[in-house]
């Protein structure tokens, strides 16, 4: 699980899911890593009730998700 998180964390290009370990490994990876947070994508919609810019980072580019 380590692993995965760190190999995550290391791609340049990140698509998320709505989860917390998607989304702490795209933040480490853009904080410690330097990696462009210009190429994290996210869904639009984090959960049933709330919008992904609640949650997520204002750079981060959101995907509208069809459900």
């Amino acid at each position: 699980m380590i692993d995965d998180f760190v190999h995550l964390s290391c791609m340049q290009t990140k698509v998320l899911w709505n989860s917390t370990f998607s989304y702490w490994s795209a933040f480490v990876g853009n904080v410690l890593f330097e990696n462009s947070e210009k190429f994290v994508y996210v869904p639009s919609v984090f959960s049933k009730y709330e919008h992904a810019r609640t949650r997520c980072d204002p750079v981060w580019n959101l995907v509208a998700v069809r459900g």
